[in-house]
């Protein structure tokens, strides 16, 4: 059982292809070496947040870091707050094409 998996989205992390971001995230959690994981792209976010919806890893073991804030996911892989910046490029994209 993993103690805290963290993630830290910021500009200058690790860069994961769509297709490697769940089996990346699904590593870590095996690891569970306390290390914070630090990604520039969001896939690796939601990849976390779709595991804690589907169960594969608790809700209360999971945190994104972003700005100096700290983000937990409810047991539905949800946010509570969604701060200008976090993991929004996609959604801004699409809204400029719509």
């Amino acid at each position: 059982m993993i103690n805290t998996l963290i993630i830290a989205y910021t500009p200058n992390g690790q860069a994961v292809p769509d297709a490697q971001a769940e089996e990346l995230v699904k590593t870590w959690v095996k690891e569970d070496n306390g290390q914070i994981h630090e990604v520039s792209t969001e896939n690796v976010c939601i990849a976390a947040r779709t595991l804690v919806k589907e169960k594969e890893i608790e809700f209360n073991k999971v945190q994104f870091l972003f700005q100096g804030m700290v983000l937990k996911p409810d047991v539905n892989g949800r946010l509570a707050e969604w701060p200008d910046g976090f993991c929004d490029f996609t959604d801004n994209w699409l809204m400029r094409i719509l």
